[in-house]
């Protein structure tokens, strides 16, 4: 791991946080527009499908065929096939046969790297803060199974999907919350190579996982950034030990803003009429407003800002959004918010659940 540290934060200093792109957000010239995301992420084998030592049996591969379409009629009973994958070099490479977004229920695990509360209390404000089971699932996957990486390509800003890629995870490399770039960004490149060659290759990269909000400064979106060239922000749904960083202090400060805009809100839109009538709908408009999109910068203990704190839309759980590489935090941030048709930004969340779909249809498992 030493080793490891020394090459984070080599790369630290490579990353490059201002905006070093031809494109902007809201450009009015087509020229200047930004046109294509793309979103980076990996899905692992089920341990309860799947447990230490049991066989898998691969099914046939389409080689050389695009990806299947993910149908959300069978894809909405997860329990009826395990997701399983093997290491083998076969990959499949194309465009997706339908541009329709995949609609079926969402299944969010994540790295599991918080600061713990330095009291020890559980939180009893309006958030969840319990463990996601599924988090600690992913987890025990990424140490037991085989995974795929997955490339998505979205259009922007109507985020329709152009382009699809997958490409088996080495599972030989230890799975270390804080290195886990080590393991990933071989697949991530060489799902970067192969999108070269096509019309659809991705202007900006989504990755599920930590930019500069990392103890090194360098987490898998730095290193996928700095390898590749390509301008990254890291997507995290934990907040990993940084610079005095506690996740429960920061969903105080998502409180405290939530209400802080919606005591805002309501006072904007108090009715000059005074009925009955009038009033709910200005209650109803104030609710409304106040809690889309809130968001605190995530400040150590050191002053630094070392990213921000994003509930998107009516989300009460937040992502922490951290620059990778060539861009600014405001315009990282900005990108994720115009991204996020549910909570999680629609790259990330394509290429999470076509890559669990593309194990379920290629690999099975028998339990």
């Amino acid at each position: 791991m030493a080793e490891w540290a020394r090459q984070q934060q080599d790369m630290a200093k490579q990353v490059i946080t201002t905006d070093e792109v031809p494109w902007h957000l809201n450009a009015d010239r087509p020229t200047e527009r930004l046109t294509r995301v793309g979103g980076l992420d990996i899905s692992f084998l089920e341990p309860q499908c799947c447990p230490r030592g049991q066989q898998h049996s691969p099914l046939a591969h389409n080689n050389g065929a695009p990806a299947p379409a993910v149908d959300t009629a069978a894809s909405s009973s997860t329990t009826e096939i395990a997701i399983a994958a093997t290491t083998t070099t076969t990959t499949i490479t194309g465009t997706s046969p339908s541009s329709s977004m995949i609609t079926i229920s969402e299944n969010e695990p994540g790295a599991s790297a918080g600061a713990l509360s330095s009291s020890g209390a559980q939180p009893t404000q309006w958030w969840d803060d319990q463990r996601d089971p599924a988090e600690d699932s992913e987890q025990r996957s990424a140490s037991c199974g085989p995974s795929v990486a997955a490339l998505v390509v979205l259009s922007f800003p109507d985020m329709r999907v152009l382009y699809e890629d997958y490409e088996p995870v080495d599972l030989s490399i230890p799975y270390l919350p804080g290195y886990l770039g080590f393991r990933e960004c071989d697949a991530y490149g060489r799902l970067l190579k192969r999108v070269q060659a096509s019309a659809n290759q991705p202007q900006v990269l989504l990755v599920d996982g930590c930019g500069v909000l990392h103890p090194r400064r360098c987490g898998s979106a730095c290193q996928v950034g700095v390898m590749s060239g390509y301008p990254t922000v890291g997507v995290s749904k934990n907040l990993l030990a940084v610079d005095g960083l506690d996740r429960f202090a920061v969903r105080r400060q998502l409180q405290e803003a939530t209400e802080a805009t919606a005591t805002a809100a309501k006072v904007k839109t108090t009715p000059a009429s005074s009925s009955q009538a009038a009033k709910q709908a200005s209650a109803a408009l104030a609710t409304a407003v106040s809690v889309r999109d809130v968001q605190v910068p995530l400040v150590g203990l050191s002053g630094a800002v070392h990213g921000i704190a994003l509930c998107p839309g009516l989300s009460k759980k937040p992502l922490y959004i951290s620059v990778g590489h060539r861009l600014s935090l405001l315009t990282a941030v900005e990108l994720v918010r115009q991204c996020c048709v549910h909570r999680v930004p629609e790259p990330i969340r394509q290429a999470d659940l076509r890559s669990r779909q593309w194990l379920r249809d290629h690999y099975l498992v028998t339990c």
